[in-house]
């Protein structure tokens, strides 16, 4: 039988032959290298089968030698369909229009949108949206000619008040994410401070909206390291005025900005194959104990546990408790139940333990990974043995990574030297 798609692409017929020689016919046809599948008898004077549409002829012409009689029943395939739209040339011409249209319209813009991340006081949302068109983000844009990274960076340099520029593009609607640099609040009024790694990574972004930079795109941080520094300018020399040239005077700033950089994390899961499970057996027993006051009173059921294997509920009723002559009394009933539990050993398939183990580790990378952080990259790696499966699962995030570290700027400058 030929493919199912090639036969469907080429075209193919469903054929009848009736007659007392099918047997006849169908011989002569293979002897004749003409290709017939799907051959099945319908009765003893009727069979059907399946050809393509250049076998026809050769098949009546064999058919009359064989006594026999062909008729088509259908036809089947790309090529027939396209047939029949070739009789209505106006239907398919519009289908045509239709989807070529239809694939212009997705590769446009068609709306544009302005999200901040707090009320803007200075900017407003219609000064963005002109700058935007400027730079190519307006109704009817080519999706194809947007560029987002060069766009938010003309952007930020176009608007001076902006802090942070993102472009995202659903569909057709664009978003631009923005941060007014007064819309970032000060941590607590905090005069002066560092912006400091609170964790390991690879600088990828950085915006400065307060203080000196430290580091640069690609560079390698360890947790503490200043990122932005809260100490702009130098301190005088001896000798030398505060206003030199092309120079800043000494000051001490709230290091302010976003830094984000790409983080790695790894968690492992295990899992033995090997479980014992707990499983109730349906036997328990209860006991009631009372309390009056502080004194533990034993009123009925087992004083020892009478199961070796088992797990206890309790439920505490107080049915008095208030002071009386300044002194707390209290009376209260508890039923302890002692429910018998079996030990049933099950041995997991090496798939599901594997799916444990992994359940595992994902529970715990959930704890690791802050909830803003962007996970780009993940791996597993696996290592087992008859007994146990263990695997480990690495994640690479991008996220924020700065945090704020206040100083005392006595303390600055009195270590701080003079610069020649």
């Amino acid at each position: 039988m030929p493919g199912q798609y090639g036969s469907h692409l080429r075209g193919y017929l469903l054929l009848i032959v009736e007659g007392k020689s099918i047997e006849k016919f169908l011989n002569m046809a293979f002897n004749r290298g003409i290709y017939l599948w799907d051959v099945r008898k319908q009765s003893p004077n009727t069979a059907t089968f399946k050809a393509f549409p250049s076998s026809f002829r050769s098949l009546r012409h064999v058919a009359r030698l064989a006594g026999c009689r062909v008729r088509i029943c259908g036809k089947y395939g790309l090529f027939f369909k396209l047939l029949r739209f070739k009789k209505r040339k106006t239907f398919l011409i519009g289908a045509l229009v239709f989807i070529f249209a239809l694939y212009c319209l997705s590769s446009m813009v068609w709306s544009v949108e302005v999200r901040c991340y707090d009320e803007l006081k200075r900017l407003d949302k219609k000064e963005i949206l002109a700058a935007a068109r400027e730079q190519g983000i307006k109704p009817g844009a080519w999706k194809g000619n947007i560029d987002q990274k060069i766009i938010e960076k003309n952007l930020e340099k176009q608007i001076p008040e902006l802090a942070w520029v993102g472009i995202e593009v659903r569909g057709t609607h664009v978003i631009i994410k923005i941060v007014e640099k007064n819309a970032v609040p000060r941590e607590n009024n905090i005069e002066a401070g560092n912006l400091v790694a609170d964790k390991d990574g690879i600088v990828e972004e950085i915006m400065v909206m307060e203080g000196e930079p430290l580091v640069e795109e690609g560079d390698t941080v360890k947790k503490g390291d200043v990122l932005i520094s809260g100490i702009v300018g130098r301190k005088p020399a001896e000798g030398e005025g505060e206003g030199t040239k092309g120079e800043q005077p000494l000051r001490f700033v709230c290091a302010r900005g976003i830094v984000k950089a790409r983080v790695w994390y790894e968690a492992y899961g295990r899992c033995s194959r090997n479980l014992n499970i707990k499983k109730e057996t349906g036997r328990e027993q209860s006991k009631i104990i009372a309390y009056i006051g502080n004194k533990k009173i034993h009123v009925m059921g087992p004083r020892r546990v009478p199961f070796k294997n088992y797990k206890i509920e309790k439920e505490k009723t107080i049915l008095f408790k208030e002071k009386i002559l300044s002194y707390p009394v209290r009376f209260a009933t508890e039923k302890v139940t002692y429910i018998e539990t079996q030990i049933i050993k099950h041995r997991l398939s090496k798939e599901r333990a594997r799916e444990l183990a992994r359940e595992i580790a994902l529970a715990k990378m959930e704890n690791l990974i802050p909830s803003d952080a962007v996970v780009v990259w993940r791996q597993w790696e696996e290592k087992a043995d008859g007994e146990e499966v263990e695997v480990r699962l690495i994640v690479e995030t991008s996220e924020e990574i700065g945090e704020l570290h206040s100083f005392q700027k006595s303390d600055y400058i009195q270590k701080m030297p003079d610069i020649n």
